[in-house]
């Protein structure tokens, strides 16, 4: 099977708004890469910011450096979108206006954001921010708000590291790093206080190559044996220098997210507009000793307190898997109609797969003439409802609804070739949300883990269990709010 889609990255990284942008947009779509054909836009990168953006795809498109961002908006729109594809945003130059030259053309659109300073028209807007509420934005009544911890935007390794428990006994290493470019130079102000603390076996320190201090901080350090400086270093590179670390001192952005991920306690603080939400939501975080804001904290050898940092708690559990956040682009493209007379082989094909007979009442092969009647019959009767689900007009499954009494039964299919991706959740969503009115029941085999599952994530609620020729079933009930 090919990708549902293609989607374009539009962000931008250099030394004076820093690379923030660009490493969330690339962990996002190394989330999403295997199901959808990632293209990067990006006004004239630097060396680094390519080798970056190449590691997850070859795809770079590069754009004229300018600052009439609405004629960008508009020459992309016209080179490059046709209505199918998914745009996703990442910066601050790319506001209502912006958004709304892109929705125009029919493409979906997603907007990365850390600000909620303007008003969105977009699809999806994803803050992973923990500090961050519904009511601080101002979108459109479509508007799906993704917020808080569970859709952080980490590369993989640290999704993987998030997975192993980690527990730390004694805290003897320190982690160091003020992002790719660090332009108040907290790096080194944390290095001497760490140096001076005496407290730390090793010293690991990573800077970005728009770090403009490297002679002074390779000064500081080549006296220091114990301390161990790196640039530009890849996401693999990186996860693997922060897990020989148990403290990390660092700014409330991407970087304190993959430091929790890989189980290390954390000095944080913020010193930019940008870093406050995160900031707010580490705040409660018991694996956190919060510095406030680094322009006017006292960088010195007292905040290193062995005593108080033991008493912190592991924060790995804090992050979710890479499912959500493909569901909530897969669900962008995702759309159901009616099944007609037209449909009828394709749902002979889906109704005798191997899985879906394993999972039905009836288990024997259905026959075609069979089949043909019934469907047929289905068709005509007004108290079934047949519908099929689309991703860019790719059939992927089919949901019938059979109205019995005051109740209406649902099941649904998804073909073998896409299953796994979330699809069945979100049509049942889709059609759920489409008769709102409807009293929902769900007979599912007790041994159908992935359906017990998706109804039970779309608030489905286990009544009772019934035995039908000889096999047990749990009866579902959607109960209304």
């Amino acid at each position: 099977m090919g990708k549902f889609s293609k989607i374009y990255f539009r962000a931008d990284g250099n030394s004076q708004i820093g690379l923030g942008h660009i490493t969330r947009s690339l962990a996002l779509a190394d989330m999403l890469k295997e199901h959808f054909e990632i293209h990067f836009l990006v006004q004239e990168p630097s060396q680094e910011v390519i080798a970056q953006i190449h590691e997850v795809t070859e795809n770079i498109i590069v754009l004229p450096q300018t600052q009439d961002f609405l004629s960008e908006a508009h020459e992309i729109a016209q080179k490059y979108l046709t209505g199918k594809e998914i745009v996703v945003l990442d910066g601050y130059n790319f506001q209502t206006e912006y958004q709304k030259i892109i929705k125009a053309t029919g493409a979906k659109l997603v907007c990365i954001d850390d600000l909620h300073a303007w008003h969105f028209v977009a699809d999806v807007v994803i803050n992973h921010a923990g500090g961050v509420k519904e009511s601080d934005y101002s979108c459109e009544p479509y508007t799906k708000l993704c917020l808080g911890l569970e859709y952080a935007l980490l590369r993989k390794p640290f999704l993987e590291a998030a997975k192993q428990e980690r527990v730390i006994d004694k805290i003897e290493n320190a982690f160091i790093c003020f992002g790719g470019s660090d332009p108040h130079n907290f790096t080194e102000k944390a290095l001497k206080a760490c140096i001076e603390a005496q407290v730390f076996k090793e010293i690991h320190v990573v800077v970005g190559s728009a770090y403009t201090h490297l002679e002074s901080l390779k000064n500081l350090t080549i006296q220091e044996k114990n301390v161990f400086l790196y640039q530009n270093l890849n996401a693999q590179e990186l996860c693997c220098v922060m897990q020989k670390c148990h403290l990390g001192i660092v700014p409330a952005s991407s970087i304190a997210y993959e430091c929790l991920a890989v189980g290390m306690y954390l000095i944080v603080g913020y010193y930019a507009e940008n870093q406050k939400a995160i900031y707010e939501g580490l705040i409660s975080l018991e694996c956190v000793i919060i510095a406030g804001n680094y322009q006017s904290f006292s960088f010195n050898k007292d905040i290193f307190s062995i005593q108080d940092l033991v008493i912190l708690k592991s924060s790995q559990s804090y992050f979710l898997s890479i499912k959500k956040l493909v569901e909530v682009f897969t669900e962008l493209l995702v759309e159901i109609k009616l099944a007609n007379e037209q449909d009828m082989d394709m749902y002979f094909e889906w109704a005798n797969d191997i899985e879906v007979r394993k999972n039905s009442i009836n288990q024997e092969p259905i026959l075609y003439e069979n089949h043909c009647k019934w469907f047929r019959e289905k068709l005509n009767d007004k108290n079934t409802i047949f519908y099929i689900g689309q991703v860019n007009d790719i059939p992927f499954g089919q949901i019938r609804i059979e109205r019995k009494g005051e109740y209406d039964y649902i099941n649904y299919t998804i073909d073998k070739n896409f299953r796994g991706m979330g699809l069945g959740k979100i049509l049942v969503s889709k059609v759920i949300k489409l008769h709102n009115d409807f009293k929902w029941i769900a007979y599912v085999k007790i041994s159908n883990n992935q359906s017990k599952k998706i109804f039970e994530r779309l608030n489905f609620t286990k009544k009772s269990e019934e035995e039908i020729k000889g096999e047990l079933y749990n009866i579902y009930r959607l109960e209304k709010n």
